[in-house]
């Protein structure tokens, strides 16, 4: 009987959890590498958010774990590359949360979220902010895409 009542308690906890972050409007952004996740080395996968009000300060929960050589991750203006923060993790990590506190982003302005490998077996990163404060975007904005094929080209970036 106690044994029922323990894991009755226990899902009834992991359900509040999950809808008063459902009902929160978190935002999680995930980012995975694994060993088939490209030949090339280094290894990126990234992702874009934007901030859909203003905010002095983006209070973030990190979670990283990974098996492999070295890892990095950066969330970094999209469009003039300043890096807001990175860390770089070498060998095998266990899941090693943390708080992460970004001053200085714009309303509307596009941030990468990216994590790099090099010898990766398999590396995660999770971000999450709470209360809807990020959104995802699925493709970069327009012109951060014809001002990134104009400074490849060689010229000068439009405005």
């Amino acid at each position: 009987m106690k044994g029922r009542r323990f894991a009755a308690g226990v899902l009834l906890v992991l359900l509040s959890a999950t809808l008063l972050t459902a009902c929160g409007g978190d935002t999680v952004i995930e980012l995975e590498l694994t060993k088939d996740y490209s030949d090339t080395e280094p290894m990126v996968n990234e992702k874009l958010f934007y901030l859909p009000g203003e905010i002095e300060e983006l209070p973030l929960k990190m979670a990283f774990e990974m098996s492999g050589e070295s890892c990095l991750v950066e969330i970094a203006d999209n469009e003039s590359g300043r890096v807001f923060w990175h860390e770089s993790w070498r060998g095998e990590v266990e899941r090693e949360t943390r708080d992460v506190a970004l001053r200085g982003l714009e309303r509307e302005r596009e941030y990468v979220v990216r994590i790099t490998g090099t010898g990766v077996d398999r590396a995660a990163v999770a971000l999450t902010a709470h209360g809807g404060r990020i959104k995802e975007r699925e493709r970069p904005r327009r012109e951060t895409r014809t001002r990134a094929a104009a400074q490849v080209r060689g010229g000068p970036a439009p405005r």
